[in-house]
């Protein structure tokens, strides 16, 4: 036997004990090693040079070669040109490849190795073994400090001559029946009663892990069932930069490089200054569903997959190897359209649950009705549930979508959804600094570099543009609230609807809504859509409404959105007794009472708040407009498109009647100066 990296003497001593006779010869870099092995087997034949060792048994065979070098080392300049071109060689490679030829051809390697041997370097040091002569035939899981010189997660692998179809594997830690173990091993027998013991698998293996969660899954799919993602999609390693475009793929999941965060069906934006790496898999569309794939890989056991196929242990690494190994259910395509419906429905119940409980502890005494509301919840179709809670500009929009059938223009209607959430949500966070002199001179020259090339920011709007004055507004909204100077004007311009403020700056809300911006720009590319795409499209859309709807929680809670026209001013208060709030689908808007210290302009949207005797107000910017069209007296809502020759046009969603307007507005021409940096227009 041959241990030619001893860390420890216990493994030559065991042998020595077993086998009288036998003939042993080792070396060990730590004097330490060599005395105290000395001590135990007198016998064998200890040196402390590595090297030296190889030299003096040059020509010599040994039935087992036993191998544990230290874990982690890296190899030394003048040993690399022994290794593969990899891009982290160690020692222990070396240490394997070195020792090849030192093993019987009937003999056995054994060698004690850090998992990534099964994995790392695209299996480079295995088929340099296997070129040699040398075939893995055996892994053998080893708990973390169970082996003697190290605490970290290892295994032991067995090399041979005689290359096997399937790879014996197995389990060892300090509950192991270790004679049953290699009683298996040697007869490679799987254990019909514990497969720790041993089990045969395919030569797929990464490690111990990443098989038990396989298993699990196994035992709850058919194992037809358990698809490799390499086989249902085309992966590659993509670097995402802030200066340079990416076209994502249809039908495509995005994998997070390191760590575990979730997978999402769109890249996400990205600001950064170096690039960002994420893993693309572009999904065959016979056989699995993106939106599936995505929230399956997000999912509890998807995170399990992941972390157990990455390496690094403080902060995993998924590269495009790991990811090409893992297996996941893949159900039919109505399964998984169904699994994707059913996991929106949860989501909306979720962020329903979270809305309830903030009217439940804004009014306890009516917790009856709180419960009454969750149990009739449960029975909607969680878009309808959505749509009374959110204000009219935006139920308007999406109400067109719920009542139409036709794909095509379900499609289309959840596109204009989220382009009119996106403008939406310019207009609430504009409102905020137009509120407040000083913080709209804070932001006032970002504003206007968001117009694109040639531009004003308000001469014509489209996604693209909402998009990025979206992501500049959230910017700034996120460094003056955090900004002690600004933080009090910020909060006292915010009103009340502090809450949704928060939300819209978030970065996940304006990456979400980005995703619904690539179909639109798909869309538009023209030619002839097949009715997969455009399922894949509607399915897409759908499951991002319920991200949008979570990303948005309580936003909308303790906010009404409100117009008002005649009031009375009385002590310092103006009160409104017919105001009207403007929820839900509905184009006949409930009244209320309102009570402001600031005066509320007729026709003008306005934020108060829902329950504040005297309300705090935040006045929306002409972005978005709601009331009697030109040619009917019917309450129609519509958004800003562009601005020519001193008409402003507006267009609706959902008023099929009249869908486009012309007005002159001044107060638009107003923001349009200031934000363009020019002076008010003479009175």
């Amino acid at each position: 036997m041959l241990d030619p990296y001893a860390t420890s003497p216990l493994p030559l001593a065991a042998v020595a004990e077993a086998v009288p006779g036998a003939r042993l010869v080792a070396a060990a870099a730590d004097p330490a090693v060599r005395d105290i092995g000395a001590a135990l087997t007198p016998s064998a034949d200890w040196s402390l040079d590595p090297e030296a060792l190889f030299e003096r048994t040059q020509g010599q065979t040994f039935d087992v070669v036993l191998l544990s070098p230290p874990l982690g080392m890296r190899a030394r300049p003048a040993q690399l040109p022994a290794l593969p071109a990899l891009s982290r060689p160690e020692l222990a490679d070396y240490a394997l490849l070195r020792s090849l030829d030192r093993a019987a051809p009937g003999g056995r390697i054994i060698y004690h190795c850090a998992d990534n041997l099964f994995w790392g370097g695209e299996g480079q040091v295995l088929a340099a073994c296997a070129e040699r002569g040398w075939h893995l035939t055996a892994a053998i899981s080893v708990d973390r400090g169970f082996w003697p010189t190290t605490s970290l997660q290892s295994s032991i692998a067995v090399f041979e001559a005689q290359p096997t179809e399937q790879l014996f594997v197995a389990r060892l830690d300090e509950r192991t029946a270790t004679a049953a173990l290699v009683a298996n091993l040697l007869a490679r027998r799987p254990d019909t009663v514990n497969f720790h013991l041993g089990l045969l698998t395919d030569r797929s293996y990464r490690s111990w892990q990443t098989l038990v969660v396989q298993r699990e899954l196994a035992d709850a799919f058919r194992a037809d069932e358990l698809i490799a993602l390499a086989t249902v999609g085309r992966l590659r390693a993509v670097t995402l930069r802030a200066n340079r475009d990416y076209e994502p793929p249809d039908n495509a999941v995005f994998v997070p490089g390191i760590g575990m965060g979730d997978v999402t069906t769109y890249p996400p934006t990205y600001e950064g200054r170096s690039g960002y790496r994420l893993l693309e898999v572009q999904l065959d569309p016979d056989r699995a569903r993106a939106e599936y794939v995505a929230a399956l890989l997000s999912s509890p056991i998807g995170k399990r997959l992941r972390e157990v196929s990455s390496r690094g242990s403080t902060l995993p690494h998924v590269d495009l190897a790991a990811l090409s190994s893992v297996r996941i259910p893949l159900p039919s395509l109505i399964a998984q359209q169904e699994a994707i419906a059913a996991a929106g429905h949860l989501a909306s119940m979720e962020a329903t649950v979270e809305r309830l409980r903030s009217d439940l502890w804004r009014r306890p005494e009516k917790a009856k009705r709180v419960v009454e509301q969750l149990e009739q919840a449960a029975r909607l179709d969680p878009v309808r549930r959505w749509l009374e809670s959110m204000p009219y500009p935006l139920a308007s929009v999406l109400q067109r979508y719920v009542a139409l059938r036709d794909p095509e223009a379900r499609v289309q209607s959840l596109v204009n959804f989220f382009e009119a959430m996106a403008q939406f949500g310019c207009a609430v966070l504009l409102s905020v600094f137009r509120a407040d002199d000083v913080l709209f001179q804070q932001v006032q020259a970002d504003l206007a570099k968001a117009a694109p090339p040639g531009r004003q920011l308000f001469d014509r709007a489209d996604f693209g543009l909402w998009r990025n004055l979206g992501t500049t507004l959230a910017k700034n909204v996120r460094r003056l609230a955090g900004d002690k100077e600004h933080q009090e004007a910020f909060e006292a311009a915010s009103g009340p609807a502090g809450v949704l403020i928060e939300r819209l700056a978030d970065k996940r809300f304006w990456a979400l809504l980005d995703r619904a911006r690539v179909v639109r720009n798909q869309r538009s590319h023209g030619g002839v859509v097949s009715p997969e795409q455009l399922s894949g499209w509607l399915s897409g859309l759908e499951s991002l409404l319920s991200d949008v709807e979570q990303a948005l929680g309580t936003a909308f809670e303790d906010v009404d959105l409100a117009l008002a026209a005649e009031g009375r001013y009385r002590h310092g208060l103006y009160t409104y007794h017919q105001a009207e709030r403007l929820r839900g689908p509905s184009a006949i808007f409930q009244q209320f009472e309102v009570q402001t210290r600031q005066p509320l302009e007729s026709d003008h949207l306005t934020f108060v708040s829902r329950d504040a005797a005297v309300s705090p107000v935040l006045h929306l910017v002409p972005l978005v407009r709601v009331g009697p069209t030109p040619r009917s007296a019917n309450n129609a809502c519509y958004f800003f498109e562009s601005r020519q020759g001193g008409a402003i046009s507006y267009v609706s969603y959902h008023f099929e009647g009249e869908p486009r307007v012309e007005l002159h507005d001044d107060d638009l021409e107003d923001l349009a100066r200031q934000v363009a940096g020019q002076p008010d227009a003479p009175a």
